[in-house]
């Protein structure tokens, strides 16, 4: 018994379970939201401070097993408490295309710097896209 008190932390660790980064109470006010594609699921996501910077850190999963998931980004929307919005950025996740996973959820992770975080940010929203956003006209 006692050697699965030790063997237990040990293996969570080792396994990579345990997430000790965790959102600052300085940014812990600012909401999360998300929305999945017919292809990713957004899975979590944190503000957390790291070597000074502050980063979005997060998980995305597929939908279905046989997803082709290399074409999907994710969109990344920082937004006022009045629902304008302050920045907008667009990033990917790696690896592109999640892998399949016979027992294990597979997933990909990705990282966004946030700094500097815009005045007034409340809510900050990540959206999986699958394919391109339509080109805008030149003016």
């Amino acid at each position: 018994m006692r050697r699965a008190l030790f063997l237990l932390p040990g293996m969570a660790l080792l396994s990579g379970c345990v997430f000790f980064m965790r959102t600052p109470a300085d940014l812990a006010a600012i909401t999360h939201g998300h929305s999945d594609s017919s292809k990713v699921k957004i899975r979590n996501f944190e503000l957390v401070r790291y070597e000074g910077r502050i980063l979005l850190v997060g998980k995305v999963g597929r939908q279905f097993f046989d997803a082709d998931t290399s074409n999907t980004h994710l969109d990344v929307s920082l937004y006022a408490a009045d629902g304008s919005v302050l920045r907008s950025l667009v990033t990917d996740f790696n690896p592109r295309q999640i892998s399949r996973a016979y027992r294990t959820p597979a997933s990909s992770g990705y990282q966004v710097a946030l700094d500097p975080l815009p005045p007034g940010l409340a809510r900050v929203d990540v959206r999986a896209h699958d394919g391109a956003h339509p080109a805008s006209p030149l003016p």
